[in-house]
């Protein structure tokens, strides 16, 4: 366990995609949302988070339309302090 910026992003190439970030047991309210649409493609999302060590985060990926479904891909890194 390390604290530092942790980076989670998607990429898809068939959907537009939202990706949201929860802190452990606060599920009612994302801490970050991202639908940005990186590079001009609809599925590429990212969120940048400054963490401690040990702290427990959640990501929800879902697609901007309620309906359908799409494969992704998920990546994260973690630059330590």
């Amino acid at each position: 366990d390390a604290a530092g910026a942790l980076t989670f992003l998607t990429r898809c190439a068939d959907a537009d995609l939202v990706l949201e970030a929860y802190n452990e047991g606060a599920f009612g309210s994302s801490v970050e949302r991202s639908d940005q649409d990186l590079q001009g493609q609809n599925g590429n999302e990212a969120l940048t988070l400054q963490v401690t060590a040990g702290q427990t985060v959640y990501f929800r990926v879902m697609l901007l339309s309620s309906s359908g479904s799409a494969a992704y891909r998920v990546t994260s890194g973690l630059i330590p302090q």
